[in-house]
């Protein structure tokens, strides 16, 4: 009988441990699906940042420095100055509409990044960010500052002074 009784006792802790294994498969199945989530997620948000960088990249690829502002304004050229700050937050709604309209509109426009040049501030007489001015004959002929409607800024392009 303890043959008997030692078998069965056997028996049952083999079925024990099955069952236990069988209750951890739920939860390493679960565990592996959130790993692969997280990883979509991550793979996801990069792609968006990436593109997000890119599209920024790209909306201020005329950006000239204050000399070569300074040049353009002795030549008397005709342009309009897109002053900005990257981390204004006012420009980061505003750029990505202006600087498309201005090459819609077949306006000469440069965005020039201030941040930090206190000089270019004194300067230009910039309050503050974002600022258009527009520019003739080596003078400053008109501006905006601040953020405003698009529709503002297209009459702006529309009708120059």
């Amino acid at each position: 009988m303890s043959k008997h009784l030692e078998r069965r006792v056997q028996k049952q802790l083999k079925q024990a441990q099955e069952q236990k294994r069988k209750n951890r498969l739920p939860w390493i199945f679960g565990a592996v699906l959130v790993v692969i989530a997280v990883i979509v997620a991550a793979s996801f948000l990069s792609d968006s940042f990436d593109n997000t960088k890119a599209a920024t990249t790209n909306l201020y690829s005329k950006e000239i420095t204050l000399p070569q502002l300074a040049e353009k304004v002795s030549a008397k050229d005709d342009f309009y100055a897109y002053y900005y700050q990257p981390s204004c937050e006012h420009c980061k709604i505003v750029s990505p509409f202006l600087i498309p309209l201005a090459e819609k509109m077949n306006k000469t426009m440069f965005p020039v990044n201030i941040e930090g040049k206190h000089d270019a501030w004194t300067q230009y007489a910039i309050q503050g960010t974002p600022t258009l001015i527009h520019f003739k004959d080596g003078k400053e002929v008109e501006r905006i500052d601040g953020q405003r409607d698009p529709s503002v800024y297209s009459e702006f392009f529309a009708n120059p002074k």
